[in-house]
């Protein structure tokens, strides 16, 4: 998920969070079976304004409300995976 895509294009930021729940739900379902990864990149700014930060604490909110989320660096992940731990 990219916001630049949503705010370059004059997109509001709720279609914005509405497709980061979407993608997450996707993944959540997926990832029942085999692990999933979802990157959020996002650029201060065009998520940082006042009238859109909202949208992304929301996101934020919505995807590290499951309690098994596990929320990591890039360095972290890329470290599980080369250890090459299961989920299972």
């Amino acid at each position: 998920m990219n916001d630049a895509p949503y705010f370059g294009a004059a997109f509001e930021a709720d279609r914005f969070l509405d497709t980061v729940k979407r993608q997450f739900d996707t993944l959540w379902r997926e990832g029942e079976h085999h692990p999933r990864v979802m990157c959020l990149s996002i650029h201060p700014a065009l998520i940082g304004p006042p009238q859109r930060a909202r949208y992304l604490d929301e996101a934020l909110d919505y995807v590290l409300s499951r309690s098994s989320v596990w929320q990591a660096t890039g360095d972290e992940t890329s470290a599980w995976y080369a250890a090459g731990v299961s989920l299972k």
